[in-house]
């Protein structure tokens, strides 16, 4: 939906509007005085009053596009925040993955080192077998040998022949050694055997805890790396949408930007000023409106507030000086004269509409003649709080900024709201 007037169209709505109210002159009764006075304005301030509905509902849009905006702005930061715990979540498993395949890296170093151990047991268990087997087999030849050349008889001939019973004991002891040697040897060379099968089966075991180890680290691997690219595909999608996020900011920004000129020149049409030279700051030449309680002095409010009506004018004087920006809302780099009256209001916790001919029904009703320091004063195009001894502070204009020193009646008065 397009809110822009070109500025192409502005001269021809200069031109209508001047033909509206001629023929709105042109339309009067000819007659002097103060009838056609009051008929003149009366119908001026309706043909205003149509320019006032038409800036009313470009606020209503414009606030409609302000919430939108605002939403878009808290997405923004919630999808920053995703985006910084996604963030968070890529370093601490990158840190985890890269850890795993440290690991892994050291497990097959291991398994290259366990494999080395297991290939020197099998050769050692090679030479232990080999040389228990070359015991048997000498330990067979001489159990044969003994076998055949030692019988029974041969043994006893050889015990008998001896010359004494020293030497046939040394006779019985050197057989009784021999046995007892290729036992031993035997047994030696059986046992080197048999620590070596053991040596074999530990490191085998060990084997199969390191393969067992690696698989499991390569699995947590597989998991890590899927989760790692999961994360990184959140954070992308998230760096998109933060990308659309921002263009549709954007948009909105634009959006704003223009109906804050289409309100501009709707207020400026409702004052009866050229929208180019417009620069707030109210119009008309002093007076009242058609409000009748303005001078009905009737209308003398309480206060509804504890707030103290100069502390809030005091606080409101320390920005005398500070820049007028039309649209603004810093009441130090720049603000408008609704802005500056809502800005000041909302630091004492009171809530205010956001554009000046909104506070014609905010609050209660006050006479110019019971008006009091704090009261919201309207004009055309125009909103200020007074601040007693005739004077208003406001937010001017772009060429005077925020000053303290214009009287109350500087402009035609068409509301006084007492707010607090």
């Amino acid at each position: 939906m397009k809110f822009y007037l070109h500025k192409a169209n502005r001269k021809r709505r200069r031109v209508v509007s001047a033909l509206l109210v001629a023929c709105i002159v042109a339309s009067l009764p000819i007659a002097g005085g103060q009838n056609t006075y009051n008929l003149l304005t009366g119908k001026i301030e309706a043909f205003a009053t149509n320019w006032t509905q038409k800036k009313n509902e470009a606020e209503q849009q414009k606030n409609q596009v302000q919430q939108n905006l605002n939403n878009k702005k808290n997405e923004i930061n919630g999808m920053k925040q995703d985006q910084k715990e996604v963030n968070s979540n890529i370093n601490s498993t990158s840190a985890n993955l890269n850890t795993i395949i440290a690991e892994i890296e050291e497990t097959s170093q291991k398994i290259v080192n366990k494999q080395a151990e297991i290939d020197q047991a099998a050769q050692d268990l090679a030479v232990a077998q080999a040389d228990a087997d070359a015991q048997y087999e000498a330990m067979k030849l001489r159990i044969q040998f003994m076998y055949e050349h030692d019988t029974d008889d041969s043994m006893w001939e050889a015990l008998l022949g001896s010359e004494g019973m020293a030497e046939m004991m040394t006779r019985l002891e050197y057989i009784s050694d021999v046995y007892a040697s290729d036992r031993a040897l035997m047994d030696a060379y059986l046992l080197a055997v048999q620590m070596v099968e053991e040596r074999q089966e530990k490191l085998a075991a060990d084997m199969e805890e390191l393969v067992d180890l690696q698989d499991s680290l390569e699995n947590k691997k597989t998991s890590l790396q899927s989760a790692l690219n999961s994360l990184k595909n959140q954070s992308a999608n998230i760096e998109k949408e933060l990308a659309d996020a921002a263009k549709a900011v954007t948009s909105y920004q634009n959006q704003i930007k223009k109906l804050e000129d289409l309100i501009r020149e709707y207020e400026a049409a409702a004052a009866g000023v050229n929208p180019d030279e417009y620069e707030g700051g109210g119009t008309g030449k002093g007076g009242f409106g058609t409000a009748k309680y303005l001078q009905d002095d009737s209308y003398n409010p309480e206060y509804r507030t504890s707030i103290d009506p100069n502390e809030l004018v005091n606080y409101a004087l320390q920005f005398v000086g500070n820049p007028y920006v039309w649209g603004g809302n810093s009441l130090t780099n720049g603000i408008d004269c609704s802005g500056f009256v809502k800005q000041v209001y909302a630091h004492f916790g009171i809530s205010t509409p956001r554009y000046s001919q909104s506070f014609k029904t905010s609050g209660q009703p006050v006479s110019y003649n019971n008006m009091k320091v704090g009261d919201v004063v309207v004009y055309p195009g125009h909103v200020a709080i007074y601040m007693g001894n005739g004077k208003i502070v406001e937010a001017q204009s772009s060429k005077t900024g925020i000053t303290n020193y214009r009287s109350v009646r500087c402009h035609t008065i068409t509301g006084i709201r007492r707010l607090l």
